[in-house]
């Protein structure tokens, strides 16, 4: 599915991050998001840093020479290796786009719209890719900076559990299909969270 190689990805910690993500996914989506992007933000900062020369090209070519996390993950997701996944990816999991969101997400700080242009209730599938992952950023920042309050706000609660079910079993499809690991064939635990991070992604 994907053609990525990481050799300086630490494996075993996305897939902590994402084992803790998925095991708390029914009972507290909040946890499940932040630990699922908490994974996710090393995967595409390792990309970038693997890939640096042409992570500053990119950035001067279309991010006006920024190279912070923000430029790191559309780098990523305007990669022809990401590209190329998320197009299987949408293929061959239609139902994990199936989720609706209400838009737009406001940026706290700036009052900006996410994305700018559509607004009102669409499905993760309408969108375009650059979008998709704009808007779960924006989700990501509203919630770090402390803007929303899921525990009493339906709104924040219901983007929350769409983001980590969306989130969840894309990482893990990720890093299932990621090359560039170091295997311990001794180490029966790394197995066994690896074998648990693929059933994630198949599920």
């Amino acid at each position: 599915m994907i053609r990525i190689e990481l050799k300086g990805l630490n494996f075993t910690r996305c897939r902590n991050w994402l084992k803790k993500a998925n095991d708390c996914r029914e009972q507290d989506p909040v946890t499940a998001f932040i630990s699922a992007w908490i994974s996710f933000n090393h995967y595409y900062s390792t990309f970038a840093f693997e890939n640096l020369d042409r992570f500053r090209e990119w950035s001067q070519r279309h991010y006006g020479g920024r190279q912070g996390d923000k430029a790191e993950l559309l780098f990523l997701v305007h990669s022809q290796e990401f590209t190329e996944f998320l197009a299987n990816y949408r293929q061959r999991y239609p139902q994990r786009l199936n989720s609706i969101i209400e838009l737009p997400v406001i940026d706290m700080f700036r009052g900006s719209r996410v994305p700018e242009n559509i607004e009102g209730a669409c499905k993760l599938s309408d969108l375009t890719d650059e979008d998709v992952f704009r808007v779960i950023y924006q989700i990501r920042n509203n919630l770090f900076h402390g803007s929303k309050d899921p525990m009493k706000v339906q709104r924040d609660q219901a983007l929350c559990v769409t983001t980590s079910d969306f989130m969840v079993p894309l990482v893990a499809s990720m890093l299932t299909g990621t090359y560039g690991e170091v295997l311990n064939v001794y180490d029966n635990s790394a197995q066994e969270l690896r074998d648990q991070i693929r059933q994630i992604s198949e599920a």
